[in-house]
């Protein structure tokens, strides 16, 4: 079996079935050491006995060395090349380690996991609904179809894997419901909260921005009558205008040095592992003022109501919010409550 050159980067590398197959290493040393370990002739000879053999070359060598936790690692890079969002980067990132983690696969083979394996985690008893069990197959399809298009596995047994609704009670069928916030309690959040939750509340009901997009914020963004964001989601640009409620919620915020609003907890946000702890203290600071049943995300979902019950169109809510359609949009409408409940 004859060792070749990469020109390109020096890398090792070996042909076998057809395919070639990197040796990671611009060793000779290495290269021959791996071509014994690996049994690479053997499986040349075994690839020349027809489709079954040549079917066997990604399972025993294109993962070689390749675990699932440093695919992940890989996975992520590459996400972050092709633009994908950074919120689902880590969204994805989070239920991905979380799998990993939780079905101790973090040090085995890309090739080791089977559909029968996926599915045990995707349909697994538990409270999680069919939302949350999309979300966490849809990562995991991403996953391997890197994988696939990496050449660690042959074939991507996620694709044979769908969230089982016949496993999941009613309410885990049904989307969560998010209930808008009343003027009352939108007079209660913004009165009873202080520092940097009143200020981030404060934008969040007068933008739609979601929690994330509000931390994130940069002086910059925040012209005379305007303010322009990027948002964490599918990167959209959105620009709204500066409303009296808006300019309130603004000379709510904390003075800090640079260029961030909140660059304490922008850094913390950057964190996977403190991401949902915002979260977790917006709901004791509700808890605290007697607001049941509310979330962060209620703002949103009260602001563009509002719009909406101000005279906007349908597509004017759609480009404020950032949506990718009116159908989006329309899942945040709750006009059929009564005049004075938003």
């Amino acid at each position: 079996m004859r060792i070749k050159t990469r020109a390109d980067n020096g890398y090792k590398y070996v042909r076998v079935g057809g395919r070639r197959i990197s040796l990671k290493t611009r060793s000779d040393k290495e290269a021959r050491q791996m071509v014994k370990d690996l049994n690479l002739e053997q499986i040349e000879h075994a690839s020349k006995a027809g489709d079954a053999g040549r079917r066997t070359i990604p399972t025993l060598i294109a993962g070689h060395g390749m675990t699932l936790a440093k695919a992940v690692d890989e996975w992520a890079e590459w996400a972050d090349t092709v633009g994908q969002s950074a919120l689902t980067i880590r969204r994805n990132r989070i239920i991905l380690s979380s799998w990993l983690a939780d079905a101790d696969l973090e040090g085995r083979a890309p090739g080791e996991v089977a559909e029968k394996e996926i599915n045990a985690f995707i349909n697994a008893k538990g409270k999680a609904g069919a939302k949350t069990r999309e979300r966490q197959l849809s990562a995991i399809r991403s996953l391997y179809a890197f994988m696939a298009a990496k050449g660690y596995i042959h074939g991507n047994p996620s694709r044979l894997v769908v969230v089982d609704l016949r496993r999941l009670s009613h309410d885990q069928r049904e989307p969560k419901k998010v209930r808008p916030y009343t003027p009352e309690e939108i007079q209660r959040l913004l009165t009873g909260l202080d520092g940097f939750w009143r200020a981030v509340a404060g934008i969040s009901y007068a933008t739609a921005l979601r929690l994330g997009d509000v931390i994130q914020l940069e002086w910059a963004s925040i012209k005379p009558n305007t303010i322009v964001v990027w948002t964490e989601k599918r990167d959209r640009r959105v620009s709204l205008p500066i409303t009296p409620e808006l300019r309130a919620a603004l000379a709510a915020v904390p003075l800090a040095d640079g260029p961030y609003l909140f660059p304490e907890e922008r850094e913390e946000l950057q964190d996977v592992s403190k991401r949902s702890k915002f979260s977790v203290y917006f709901k004791r600071e509700l808890n605290r003022l007697g607001l049941e049943g509310l979330t962060f995300h209620g703002l949103r979902h009260t602001r563009i109501s509002q719009w909406r019950k101000d005279g906007f169109s349908l597509e004017d809510c759609r480009i404020f919010a950032g949506h990718n359609s009116q159908a989006a949009t329309a899942r945040y409408l709750h006009l059929g409550l009564d005049a004075e409940s938003i």
